[in-house]
């Protein structure tokens, strides 16, 4: 097996034989191991010498053996894959959202509000989970500590050395990383074969592009290691960690924070809307007959004062033209009023409610005429059923019979069973319904507990 030392002291020697004949100024080469920077990045190699113009030329190498071949292998950085596809789904999931409300897609008055809510989470969670899978793949998440230490610091050329048998196989996807790696940032790559031959894979590029940053100062280990215990006496915690150059997550979190303060102000807005477009019926219809209750109609002359009128000695004429139409509507719907009155005397009168349980006889029903309307529990073909749910129904209501669909001209043998009396106040009767299918929430009851409304005209009453 390799060890670490023999492939840096190799590939050194390779490196001092590679950059001889390298155009240079006065001096000779320096080549020393270990090297160390105040920020803790690490040089296995440092070879220097100068240019023609007298500027330092400096190279830098990365030896791994085997047994710390974790520095040239990739590995996913989970929580920078997580904050992309967190802020990438809020994101999206903001524009769907938008678009959605545009094209009135997705109501809340449509789907419910509890499902209105649980739908827009779901989606951030579908895009999330999306975002996950197909993101992972692009070498933006493949860490691979080597490369990473390079680019943070400036050097003019950096290299990496591995022994034959970090990867023994050459079509490892692990290699083929590292290599495109390498490629990509120009750093060259050297493999020292079993023979003790030294094989490059990738050469170096001259990293020259930013010549006003000032290059990387580095130093003997002896000096980094003096330095160090300073940092530590002052309680300054050095981070030595190989996964100590990845990326932060700021603009990540920035746009998360964002979007979720976008996304919580239209869910408010929404529930508001939502509260408004369903209000309670009753409370708007009992609100409208109150203030109709409380109207006074207006007289139908007005008294006139004629000495104030005629205080400048100038008689006036004055003709009342009398406007008798609110007087008319008056009129109307008191004349209404009586009649509705009187019917109700006459259902008092001639429909006679029985306390006692048991199916009703016609003789009841037989001056009930056309235009009728009556609350009704259900409809059942047989009277056990009808005789059961009476006395379900009895329970919590007074005045529960049971007609039989014969009393009002029908031929099919069906019987009703219904609370109160017959009426033609059909605003009344809606009202009642409404109220009883209700509970003291003004939540609907569920559908076996409802009653419902049927016209003894619709139904075609025998006369």
């Amino acid at each position: 097996m390799l060890t670490e030392n023999l492939i840096k002291h190799e590939a050194m020697s390779y490196l001092k034989g590679y950059y001889k004949f390298k155009p240079r100024g006065e001096g000779g080469t320096i080549v020393k191991f270990d090297m160390r920077t105040a920020e803790g990045y690490i040089a296995d190699g440092h070879l220097q010498f100068n240019d023609p113009d007298g500027k330092p030329f400096i190279v830098t190498l990365e030896a791994t053996s085997a047994a710390k071949r974790k520095e040239v292998v990739y590995e996913t950085q989970h929580k920078l894959l997580n904050w992309d596809s967190a802020s990438l789904s809020i994101l999206v999931t903001v524009i769907v959202l938008l678009a959605f409300t545009r094209l009135n897609f997705m109501d809340y008055n449509s789907y419910g509000l509890s499902l209105g809510l649980l739908s827009t989470w779901v989606i951030g969670l579908l895009f999330f989970i999306c975002f996950k899978l197909s993101l992972r793949y692009l070498d933006r998440y493949k860490y691979i500590y080597a490369i990473e230490q390079f680019l943070k610091y400036k050097v003019d050329e950096q290299w990496i050395c591995i022994g034959f048998d970090v990867f023994p196989n050459g079509s490892d996807r692990k290699f083929r990383q590292l290599r495109k790696r390498c490629v990509a940032n120009g750093v060259g790559l050297l493999v020292l074969e079993e023979s003790g031959q030294i094989r490059p894979v990738v050469m170096a590029e001259r990293r020259g592009e930013e010549e006003q940053i000032p290059k990387t100062i580095f130093t003997d280990l002896d000096h980094w290691v003096g330095n160090l215990r300073n940092k530590m006496s002052k309680r300054v915690k050095a981070d030595l960690s190989m996964l100590r150059f990845q990326p932060k997550f700021y603009h990540q979190q920035l746009v998360l924070a964002c979007c979720i303060c976008f996304l919580s102000f239209m869910m408010y807005r929404k529930y508001e809307q939502f509260k408004l477009d369903h209000q309670e019926a009753d409370e708007i219809v009992q609100e409208v007959y109150e203030l109709n209750a409380n109207q006074i109609p207006e007289p139908d002359a007005y008294q006139v004062n004629e000495s104030a009128l005629n205080q400048y000695s100038k008689q006036i004429d004055f003709q009342e033209t009398p406007d008798d139409s609110l007087s008319k509507v008056y009129k109307a719907w008191l004349s209404s009023e009586q009649k509705s009155k009187a019917e109700a005397k006459k259902v008092d009168k001639e429909f006679t409610l029985s306390k006692s349980k048991g199916i009703d006889n016609c003789q009841k029903w037989k001056n009930i005429g056309n235009g009728y309307h009556l609350l009704i529990k259900g409809k059942y073909k047989s009277e056990r059923e009808a005789l059961d749910q009476q006395l379900f129904v009895s329970r919590h209501y007074e005045s529960v019979g049971i007609l039989p669909s014969s009393c009002i001209g029908h031929t099919t043998a069906n019987y009703y069973v219904y609370i109160g009396k017959p009426t033609k106040d059909a605003r009344a009767i809606e009202q009642m319904l409404n109220k009883m299918n209700h509970d003291e929430n003004y939540v609907l009851k569920p559908k076996e507990k409802r009653f419902s409304i049927i016209s003894l005209f619709i139904l075609g009453f025998k006369s």
